[in-house]
């Protein structure tokens, strides 16, 4: 861990940094398991190039998320934010000894569902609706290659799904890798791209393809969608998840190929079974 945010740590008065142990997991900051008087913390440097509009990489939104979320047993407690040096912000908050793994779809649905009921703080707005979600495949196609750019276009449905003009507080990126298992239940981590907007925006997301196997997770099977609907609880909400998920598929896809195309190959898997889900909807 750089010195300079060891410095950072005895300013926020946090005592005195023992052992350090760098965590992996993230794919956009670096994050460090830090022994200190009071209980490990975990502390986020932020890279200020690891920006996107897709998934933001905002350390003053995970602050103020995790801020509003204290107490509700869904992430971790927030201690502190600072900047280290001059350009790379900090988030610091209590470290979760909990584990990532396979969990009941049903607990997930609940978790989402119970975090989707705390009154959002003010964030950034999700997609929400077709029309939102066309305009944003069509914006990052047009980095795309051609033939891409139209099978993208060609395979979305001409169906329109009016904005449903809710505000639940959302996690912006619900993948697998960003849930732990904790004593008492399950906790969201990495929240540098919450937002608030439809339901179905966070929804998606866990059920992407191509985010999951990002992550290392198979793509959810059938049985597995429907038990996570379940234990969300609220058809309406999955019927409006049914209607949007050709465009979800689009929408990731598009964002992925991007990132094929700046370099990150991991991620042309990804891009593929999207657009596959896509083709078949």
């Amino acid at each position: 861990m750089p010195p300079e945010i060891v410095t950072c740590l005895r300013r926020l008065g946090l005592g005195e940094p023992g052992a350090v142990t760098p965590l992996r997991g993230g794919r956009r900051n670096i994050v460090w398991r830090v022994a200190m008087p009071g209980g490990d913390v975990a502390v986020k440097l932020y890279d200020p190039h690891q920006e996107s509009r897709v998934f933001p990489n905002n350390p003053k939104a995970e602050a103020l998320a995790l801020k509003v979320l204290s107490g509700h047993g869904l992430a971790p407690e927030f201690l502190a934010q600072d900047t280290a040096g001059k350009t790379q912000p900090l988030v610091v908050y209590r470290y979760l000894t909990g584990h990532v793994g396979e969990y009941a779809p049903t607990a997930i649905g609940r978790l989402l569902r119970k975090l989707h009921g705390v009154p959002s703080p003010r964030l950034r707005s999700a997609p929400d609706g077709s029309a939102t979600l066309r305009r944003e495949v069509l914006r990052m196609a047009q980095a795309l290659p051609e033939g891409l750019r139209e099978d993208l276009m060609f395979h979305l449905p001409e169906r329109d799904v009016p904005p449903c003009n809710q505000k639940v507080f959302l996690h912006g990126d619900p993948v697998p890798g960003n849930i732990l298992s904790e004593d008492d239940g399950l906790r969201l981590i990495d929240w540098q791209c919450p937002a608030q907007g439809d339901p179905v925006h966070d929804l998606a997301i866990h059920l992407s393809p191509g985010m999951n196997v990002l992550y290392g997770a198979a793509p959810p099977c059938g049985a597995y969608r429907k038990a996570f609907l379940q234990g969300y609880g609220d058809p309406k909400v999955a019927d409006r998840l049914q209607a949007l998920t050709p465009f979800y598929h689009a929408w990731l896809a598009a964002y992925c190929a991007i990132r094929v195309a700046q370099g990150e190959v991991d991620y042309r898997a990804a891009m593929e079974l999207e657009l596959s889900a896509l083709r078949k909807n």
